[in-house]
């Protein structure tokens, strides 16, 4: 168990100036796919003549701190657990007087900035060469810091003038990498402590346990568990249907594409669970099976996912793989063993008392879409052979 930890409040102006404010109660929210990071901050906001929220204004730039130390001689080393700008301010007053900040995170610049010209690549293209034109022309207080050629994720991709914001193209590129990685802020300081640059990553999800911390039942890290066996959408079998067939000779008028795919063993344990599915992208029974197979093995058996409560771990980090063993949850027969993904990231801090809470597993209900357009990715498929 910590010995103590600490936080504070660190605001930045546009001119560079910082303020420091006294953190009553806070709680962060980081999630997958993506979406804006978001923090509550309760702050003392007056003390006798003095007000100190008397300089904080909208879009000043936020920073929130924590130190934890695990025994009293070890040194002082404050982690950043949110950063990003103002978003509201609100004051209260009672049993004393305080004010709740509630912050955007600095990939917020990515949901008002709009684009504003139809781009297309019609054929496959890297995903750092769409990413760094549409981050170059569009964003300006963040910029993209990804390798140009190393993402291994080549699509066609294309814009409409005033559709899409910033926020819409890294949601569709995570998509398009079949949710195995994700965009993150990662902002950069000078050596007195005052924001430098703000880059955005995109990054896989880690193959490798972190070494960063476990979530390890018995030990004092460890608070509680809730874990689920999913399988409200489980299927054994698929018939795909595609096009219907141009009609060359009489005897085809009428035919549609189709393409099966079972799964024995699943059968025999649960039964033949048919999922019906129609796709008039699939212009062949060849591409209509091939679709079969490779969505089968995604909803054939019942899905483990949970959340995890931890003493305050600022270090946890979205794509994080972490190793989890719970002996004493049994789910389908079996214990919890094994390493999961984090797919969230909580944090709550209050005067006595911080902990970080963490989404670990498959929760999010991926739609047929999601597994068509990774198909296609891992297929090749264009737009004029596959999907409009």
């Amino acid at each position: 168990m910590y010995y103590r930890f600490d936080s504070r409040l660190i605001i930045q102006k546009p001119n560079g100036n910082k303020y420091y404010f006294h953190v009553v109660s806070a709680t962060t929210d980081r999630i997958h796919p993506f979406s804006i990071p978001v923090a509550s901050i309760e702050v003392i906001a007056n003390s006798g003549n003095l007000n100190y929220l008397s300089t904080l204004r909208f879009d000043d730039i936020v920073r929130l701190k924590i130190s934890v130390r695990y025994s009293p001689n070890e040194k002082v080393m404050w982690q950043d657990l949110f950063e990003g700008r103002v978003l509201t301010i609100r004051g209260q007053y009672g049993s004393g007087t305080t004010a709740t900040i509630v912050c955007s995170g600095h990939e917020a610049e990515t949901a008002y900035t709009i684009i504003s010209e139809a781009k297309i690549y019609a054929t496959a293209t890297e995903a750092s060469t769409i990413l760094h034109y549409l981050a170059d022309q569009y964003l300006s207080r963040t910029h993209l810091s990804i390798p140009s050629t190393t993402t291994g994720i080549s699509v066609p991709y294309s814009t409409k003038t005033d559709q899409k914001y910033m926020k819409d193209v890294f949601s569709d590129f995570e998509k398009l990498s079949g949710y195995g990685w994700a965009f993150m802020a990662r902002p950069v300081y000078s050596s007195n402590g005052t924001l430098s640059s703000v880059p955005i990553e995109f990054k896989p999800f880690s193959p490798v346990p972190t070494q960063k911390f476990k979530v390890i039942q018995g030990t004092p890290r460890f608070l509680s568990a809730n874990f689920t066996l999913d399988g409200q959408n489980v299927s054994t079998k698929i018939i795909e249907y595609g096009k219907t067939a141009d009609p060359i000779a009489p005897a085809t008028v009428g035919v549609q594409y189709k393409g099966t795919a079972i799964d024995s063993v699943t059968s025999a344990l649960y039964g033949t669970r048919v999922l019906v599915e129609t796709d008039t992208g699939f212009e062949s029974n060849a591409l209509c099976a091939a679709f079969a197979q490779f969505y089968l093995p995604k909803i054939k058996s019942p899905r483990v996912a949970g959340t995890v409560t931890l003493e305050g771990t600022p270090q946890a980090c979205i794509g994080d793989l972490v190793t989890t063993e719970i002996p004493m949850i049994n789910i389908g027969g079996e214990t919890i063993h094994g390493n999961y993904p984090v797919l969230r990231v909580h944090h709550e801090v209050s005067f006595d008392s911080f902990e970080t809470t963490l989404t670990l597993g498959e929760t999010f209900n991926k739609g047929i879409e999601d597994y068509l357009v990774e198909f296609a990715k891992k297929n090749r498929l264009t737009l004029s052979n596959f999907i409009t």
